[in-house]
């Protein structure tokens, strides 16, 4: 098993994260936020890394990073709005993956 980190450009800025490659990958993960969940930090929880550990055990490989504005990466700031908002807001009504709305 392979851990590394990951560093790769958005707009301007540059995000970091790390990526677990078990022997012979079967397919991949891309963790993205929301694990763990709101409230007080679980001393046991061994956060992204341990879940890609255990998800590397079962061949798959596992990504996760910082998103704008997280754990240190800079934020993207335009004329006072975040260029997320600016781009979510220019997505409105194109439907969600699947279909509908």
């Amino acid at each position: 098993m392979q851990t590394r980190a990951v560093v790769f450009r958005s707009d301007d800025l540059t995000l970091e994260g790390q990526i677990i490659i078990p022997e012979q990958p079967r397919a991949a993960l891309l963790l993205c936020h929301g694990i763990p969940g709101g409230g007080p930090p679980d001393p046991t929880d061994e956060g992204y890394e341990g879940f890609a550990r255990a998800m590397a055990a079962s061949r798959f490989a596992a990504m996760w990073f910082n998103f704008r504005g997280c754990r240190g990466a800079r934020r993207y700031r335009r004329r006072g709005r975040s260029r997320r908002r600016s781009n979510d807001r220019n997505a409105r009504g194109a439907g969600h993956v699947g279909g509908g709305r």
